[in-house]
């Protein structure tokens, strides 16, 4: 087994898991001392009960972990009535509490043995026909149902599948002492980080050996670049999308094979999906590393995305995802000029036409026009060096595409300058907003 730890810090990239804090040490003592023995053979009503109750008691209690599942169903699933909303969210707590209670109560006990009363493969020769290649494979899966199971159900299988693990610290507490049992030690490498740079020589190192790489696809960071997640209109906002999986097969050839973990008849099912249709974009847009890398994430998002709508109710990071959609905000520090708050918003702007992807949009046409209409406002502003706000300022974006979140900001700027009686400024902003509004 292997570990590799980052010794960067991020709190903004704070994941929920780091916020359980006793959980995961509890979690690590019975699994090194192999309390969870007296939990394997307990009837299934006494699981849920038991797992469900202290579930209910601790969860809860997690700061504002009913505003982020909520954040997260009503990006998702808009439009349904309170009652629904409240009735998904006890559906994820109770989901939840199981989950860590299959994780440190009934997966130590699993092995090679009787893992067919818990995991049943499914496409596992899709698996095998992308190792044939030899230049190892890339499983892009998202966080649904009991996350030990699909790992352990390639570790467990009688091929002996060499498995590299990356995953944000909270995951890795989880499955440290897992990964130690003999079953897994040899072929099981955890790789612990909030940094992809950190750890990608290690990734293509396991490549080169035709290893697996199993890369949680789904994880939320504010940081990735940003593709729509749907064609709906009703989802067509846009959601940071990792590129790491783009960014290894491009300097390896690696297969990528997404796959799926999710429950039927008291059983994981763990099933590969067909990657034709990846590998043609690979081959198709090798070439321009930027096309590469939407449109093998657009791809991706269409394959992987249908499911997490699916078992919305068994997707763990949805909590993540509603953190991070909720807490978007353009921010301004106290006593902030207009002149600052006008390169700030501008600036945002290009982050956001830089930092994402629409069909359609005509991204160098808008830069132009937003550059072109800043320099005329800034030149024309009469008090530049006005204090705008004597306290910090934020402007909240909810989750949504590119044109709302850029004409939002042009709005902002106009009522800020109305307000501050810049009027030759602010009929300059409405000329602006007629002129990008049709480049969407």
């Amino acid at each position: 087994m292997t570990e590799k730890k980052s010794t960067v810090k991020d709190k903004r990239n704070k994941s929920w898991y780091d916020q359980l804090g006793f959980l995961l040490k509890f979690s690590s003592f019975v699994h090194l001392y192999k309390i969870y023995r007296l939990f394997q053979h307990l009837p299934v009503w006494w699981v849920k009960f038991f797992s469900r109750f202290f579930g209910f008691l601790f969860l809860p209690r997690i700061p504002k972990i009913k505003k982020n599942i909520y954040s997260g169903l009503k990006t998702l699933r808009p439009g349904l009535s309170e009652k629904l909303y409240n009735n998904y969210y006890l559906r994820i707590l109770a989901y939840v509490a199981e989950m860590f209670y299959s994780m440190v109560f009934i997966d130590p006990g699993i092995n090679s043995e009787n893992c067919h009363k818990y995991i049943t493969p499914k496409n596992f020769h899709l698996l095998d026909s992308a190792l044939s290649h030899g230049k190892g494979v890339i499983i892009p899966s998202p966080h649904i149902h009991t996350i030990t199971h699909f790992i352990g159900g390639l570790l467990l299988h009688p091929k002996k599948y060499e498995v590299a693990i990356i995953a944000e610290f909270g995951i890795i507490r989880m499955l440290r002492n897992l990964a130690a049992k003999p079953d897994y030690k040899e072929t099981a490498h955890l790789i612990g980080t909030r940094r992809f740079s950190d750890v990608k020589e290690k990734l293509l190192e396991h490549l080169r050996n035709n290893h697996i790489v199993f890369i949680f696809y789904d994880y939320t960071n504010r940081n990735q670049f940003r593709l729509p997640f749907s064609k709906n209109p009703n989802l067509n906002f846009l959601k940071p999308t990792p590129q790491s999986v783009a960014s290894l097969q491009l300097e390896t050839g690696a297969q990528i094979l997404p796959g799926i973990c999710y429950p039927e008849n008291n059983h994981s099912i763990i099933e590969f999906l067909p990657n034709d249709s990846i590998m043609e974009i690979s081959k198709k847009y090798g070439a321009n590393k930027k096309q590469f890398h939407i449109m093998l994430g657009l791809e991706i998002n269409s394959m992987i995305y249908p499911y997490v709508l699916k078992y919305i109710h068994i997707w763990e990071e949805i909590i993540n995802f509603g953190s991070k959609m909720r807490t978007n905000y353009l921010r301004f520090n106290a006593g902030c000029t207009v002149k600052d708050f006008l390169i700030g918003a501008s600036s945002r702007i290009t982050e956001i036409i830089e930092g994402s992807y629409e069909p359609n949009r005509k991204d160098e046409e808008i830069l132009s026009s937003v550059n072109e209409y800043f320099q005329k406002i800034l030149t024309i502003i009469e008090t530049p060096d006005a204090i705008l706000r004597n306290n910090r300022t934020k402007i909240h974006f909810p989750p949504s595409n590119g044109k709302d979140e850029i004409l939002k900001i042009c709005n902002v700027v106009k009522k800020e300058l109305n307000f501050k009686k810049e009027l030759s400024a602010s009929k300059k902003l409405d000329e602006l907003i007629q002129s990008i509004s049709p480049m969407f």
